[in-house]
């Protein structure tokens, strides 16, 4: 039974998701880093408009250039507020589920988050949708930790491949190393399928 509880709070300081030095110069600059991304995340909820440097500068009685100088740019910024978000969620799941179960929990996972907090989940897309690079950013991040996951399953043995799965992917890397893409080497396109290379189809994944 997935526990609501474990779903983390958009608007709050979030755990590092890396080893930071020891000191208290150093806690203070952690601490000072969450919170100037909880801000963020905070301020993108309340709209484009009060997401600006200035506004999170001053809410955390910090210089301008104090916040360009640990995140870079706005949507830097905003990369970085929604990337460890998307990092506390999972770290959330691995204390909490395993195995398959844990993408199924995924879903309620951000199901409980959107009813907790919608307007950050609004915001989270609308924002990422309207700048390419920050999408891409943002999705790159996303995959990169649903692969280890799911390469980790696969170690465990609990992912195994489907039914002419290793005959499909030996095709598939014959077709590369001839120029003719992924499948044809098994005579793929002869049933409806053009040669022409279909465009990517992109959706914002936090």
């Amino acid at each position: 039974m997935f526990d609501p509880a474990i779903v983390p709070n958009p608007y709050l300081p979030l755990a590092p998701t890396i080893e930071a030095p020891t000191g208290r110069s150093f806690e203070g600059q952690r601490l000072r880093r969450a919170a100037i991304l909880a801000t963020t995340r905070r301020l993108l909820a309340q709209g484009h408009e009060a997401f600006t440097l200035r506004r999170v500068a001053d809410e955390n009685h910090v210089t301008v250039q104090t916040v360009r100088n640990s995140f870079g740019r706005r949507e830097d910024l905003m990369v970085s507020a929604i990337n460890e978000h998307t990092s506390a969620v999972w770290r959330a799941l691995s204390g909490f589920s395993s195995g398959p179960m844990l993408f199924l929990d995924l879903a309620q996972m951000y199901f409980h988050c959107a009813t907790a907090t919608p307007e950050f989940l609004r915001a989270m897309v609308t924002q990422a949708v309207a700048n390419a690079p920050s999408l891409s950013v943002l999705q790159q991040h996303g995959s990169a930790i649903k692969l280890g996951h799911l390469r980790r399953l696969g170690r465990e043995g609990v992912l195994k491949p489907p039914a002419g799965g290793r005959q499909q992917a030996a095709a598939d890397r014959r077709g590369d190393a001839q120029g003719r893409g992924p499948g044809r080497g098994l005579g793929a396109g002869a049933g409806g399928v053009s040669g022409r290379a279909e465009p990517p189809v992109s959706s914002p994944r936090p």
